[in-house]
């Protein structure tokens, strides 16, 4: 593999860095396998970002309300996440409160259509290029407002400072929107927070995120297939970001190569981390 588009990857984001930055492997299963399964957090993140849009631009509280169900019910078919399972059950209990939370937040923040303060864009991607990286990092803010852009974050923990892997995703954003106060909401069912984002944070974070990106690209062109990328990092169940259909799949691909490995009589001594092995498993896989 040559480039991140040679692998599919058009476009980095923080998330995406920090999953690498986290589990390796579970990274290359993700992005280089594309497998995943569907989140039943983030379909009711979703459900609400989406509810919440519709109040901003002016759509009457209740009517939102009665939208909720519909909404997280057209996400979770989006996503694949099975409706009926607990975890999907458990996210839908939360979506009332979620909303109504959220919306108490930002009349405080004095937005919305009720106060004449509309976004002039809502979830609109923007990609930021760093220098040395051969793909751009993507973002899309909440909400970009006139005077500020706003990150709203839906969760059981309400944090009173912001989070390293949002602190990245902000950076982005004050890269995309120069000039523009970064502002992020984090909102529970029963508390919100609206953290301070200083510009020496962002600046930081910014740095450290492009480091980050660097030693991914080195690795994506280090890596002759992806079989050989999975075997070049460890996998390590404990780590965290695993989910089982990814973590079995993961396995059962290692021991692949490794099968086909030691069936080559001419590679006897050579090792899954070797690259020259994969000049000769290339074909193989």
């Amino acid at each position: 593999m040559n480039d991140f588009d040679e692998c599919g990857i058009h476009y980095l984001t923080a998330s995406s860095i920090d999953a690498y930055r986290d589990n390796p492997a579970a990274w290359v299963m993700r992005y280089l396998y594309g497998l995943q399964t569907g989140s039943a957090a983030l379909a009711r993140t979703i459900a609400v970002r989406s509810a919440v849009k519709h109040w901003m631009y002016g759509m009457d509280l209740g009517s939102v309300e009665d939208k909720l169900d519909e909404f997280f019910q057209v996400v979770c078919e989006d996503r694949g996440v099975d409706i009926h399972s607990p975890d999907a059950r458990s996210e839908h209990s939360t979506l009332l409160a979620l909303f109504t939370r959220a919306i108490k937040a930002l009349q405080q923040l004095g937005v919305g259509a009720q106060v004449g303060k509309l976004p002039l864009a809502a979830g609109l991607p923007h990609s930021v290029w760093a220098d040395g990286l051969d793909a751009p990092f993507l973002t899309a803010p909440a909400f970009v407002f006139q005077d500020f852009t706003l990150e709203l974050k839906f969760g059981k923990r309400c944090y009173t400072s912001v989070q390293p892997r949002d602190l990245a995703n902000l950076a982005v954003q004050s890269r995309a929107y120069p000039g523009k106060p970064q502002k992020i909401l984090y909102v529970t069912h029963s508390k919100d927070s609206a953290p301070e984002v200083s510009p020496e944070a962002l600046e930081a974070a910014w740095a450290a995120l492009v480091i980050d990106a660097l030693a991914l690209q080195t690795f994506i062109k280090t890596a002759t297939t992806r079989e050989h990328a999975l075997a070049m990092v460890p996998v390590n169940p404990s780590q965290f970001r695993w989910d089982e259909p990814a973590l079995t799949k993961a396995g059962e691909i290692l021991a692949l190569t490794q099968e086909r490995l030691d069936g080559l009589k001419s590679t006897e001594n050579r090792e899954l981390r070797d690259p020259g092995t994969w000049d000769v498993l290339g074909d193989l896989l």
